[in-house]
């Protein structure tokens, strides 16, 4: 029901006025002065009836976050579990129960919490994770503004960090880095990929049928020029630089960095968090600038928020797997599955052009 905005402020007022439980209260203080504060009182209360309901949904919501942030970070414990089942599946090693094609890991990495073939997450893994979060390159996505990783089963990218001796490639998420050196290394990713290799095998048949080489598009050449970002402020100024008069750059300037300093997101949402802390938060100095100070020192707040929320949410994740509550995902499955399904008939047609039974006993 639409609030007659109006007629509300007059009986706000009008209550304020007449309602004889405020009596012994208004007798304490000068008479002009009660009816400053009514006027002023009515403004106040108005605006809590209009808005009042957004703001404690807000302070609801940055309470929740953090506790919704621990209970995804508790999926990656069961993401390096599976990443090793699944080096152990494509050397061979392993049979995992309703896994017969290497994208039926990508299909459980984005549903990692109802996996049924890893074991439920113990004290033990629990305990190393929260010793992981504590340190300095532990990747916690607590801003608003933070990248999640993705991509945890991406085997081969990650196994590349492992098996290359680039130390400037390593494209494993920090959990698993950390995870694999306190365990001494990362033994199931330098496994052979034999599954993978026969995969490969009919995927090149299935393609040679049903994708004809007429239809390929044409090889384009490698551009190896990089591309220019419009967004980023160093190379619009350094474009101006290059081709702008005087007056052109110094205005350029100035109204780049005006606008960039509002723009900042960031700093703009690190500065709303400490003002809403339950607690006195410290500044980290370090020597850093006042701007990098604020963002470290938000950082390090949101991180021991999070950390605080890890035994809630394990607490959590244990009465679920008691009461046999399945785990709500944010992705969505139907299209991880379409996707597997896809890639399983084609490797099936694969086996049928090459004279092979349509199954996937390979």
């Amino acid at each position: 029901m639409e609030i007659n905005e109006a007629e509300l402020e007059k009986e706000i007022e009008n209550d304020l006025r007449t309602n004889p439980k405020y009596r012994d209260f208004y007798e304490q203080y000068r008479p002009s002065s009660i009816e400053d504060f009514i006027k002023s009182y009515t403004q106040k209360k108005m605006l809590w009836i209009k808005y009042g309901e957004v703001y404690v949904e807000s302070k609801q919501n940055r309470a929740l976050r953090y506790k919704t942030i621990a209970r995804k970070l508790l999926s990656e414990i069961q993401q390096v579990k599976l990443f090793d089942m699944q080096c152990l599946w494509r050397a061979e090693q392993l049979e995992i129960p309703g896994i017969t094609i290497t994208q039926d890991f990508i299909y459980w990495e984005y549903n990692i919490e109802n996996c049924p073939f890893l074991t439920h997450i113990s004290e033990e893994e629990l305990d190393l994770y929260k010793e992981y979060a504590l340190t300095d390159d532990a990747d916690i996505p607590t801003g608003y503004f933070h990248y999640w990783f993705d991509n945890w089963q991406d085997y081969d990218e990650i196994k590349r960090s492992f098996v290359n001796d680039d130390d400037d490639y390593v494209t494993a998420p920090e959990w698993y880095l950390f995870y694999y050196n306190r365990r001494g290394g990362a033994p199931c990713a330098y496994l052979p990929d034999i599954r993978g290799g026969k995969e490969d095998f009919y995927f090149t048949i299935w393609r040679k049928h049903k994708l004809p080489l007429s239809t390929q598009p044409p090889p384009q050449p490698v551009e190896t020029r990089p591309g220019f970002s419009y967004f980023d402020h160093d190379s619009i100024l350094e474009f101006v630089k290059l081709f702008e008069d005087r007056k052109i750059r110094e205005y350029a300037g100035v109204m780049m960095e005006n606008k960039q300093a509002e723009e900042d997101d960031d700093l703009l949402e690190a500065i709303t968090t400490l003002k809403h802390a339950d607690e006195q938060v410290e500044i980290v100095s370090e020597n850093l600038p006042w701007r990098d100070a604020i963002m470290k020192t938000v950082e390090l707040y949101e991180r021991q928020q999070v950390y605080k929320e890890l035994d809630g949410a394990y607490s959590s994740y244990l009465q679920r797997i008691k009461l046999g509550i399945p785990f709500e995902t944010e992705h969505d499955t139907a299209f991880y599955k379409n996707l597997v399904d896809l890639q399983k008939g084609h490797l099936l047609e694969a086996r049928k052009l090459n004279n092979e039974p349509e199954d996937f006993n390979f």
